[in-house]
């Protein structure tokens, strides 16, 4: 009886473990800037009707991307202690695909361990024309495009 108590116990540990990795984020990078490197989760894609797609947006902060994240942060008085504890900033967008649109549903800033440091509420709701040859264009480009991929989600 031990016995099976034991392989229950290793089945109940093991399990979640892997169901945690086919939940994992599939990050693919698309633009950089001075400030970072930005990437869009494959897996996050989800086409709310014919024309809305949101999708998972994540920014990795270089060292000038912190100084001036901290910077803005501080402008809103929202700024940690310490701007090198920043590490990236996670962005839900909505991109509107035939009128060339976008706006930002959640604006999370993260430090080093993963923790949401900040919760920014600039312009939520507020819809923006995507400027040509932007990093936007370019994400709106992926998403929006006619050859869907298996990993596009249908609402």
């Amino acid at each position: 009886m031990k016995i099976n108590n034991i392989y229950s116990i290793i089945c109940l540990v093991i399990i979640p473990l892997l169901a945690n990795q086919a939940w994992a984020a599939d990050w693919k990078f698309f633009a950089s800037s001075g400030s970072g490197d930005v990437y869009y989760d494959k897996k996050s894609i989800v086409k709310v009707n014919k024309n809305i797609v949101r999708v998972w947006t994540k920014k990795t902060y270089s060292e000038k991307g912190k100084l001036e994240e901290y910077s803005f942060l501080k402008s809103l008085g929202k700024a940690p202690g310490n701007p090198y504890i920043l590490s990236h900033e996670l962005k839900l967008l909505e991109i509107e695909c035939l009128n060339k649109k976008i706006k930002i549903s959640s604006d999370k800033i993260c430090d080093k361990r993963g923790h949401v440091a900040v919760t920014t509420t600039q312009s939520y709701g507020k819809l923006n024309d995507i400027v040509r040859k932007s990093s936007d264009e370019e994400l709106q480009n992926i998403v929006c495009s006619d050859g869907k991929t298996p990993e596009t989600k249908w609402k």
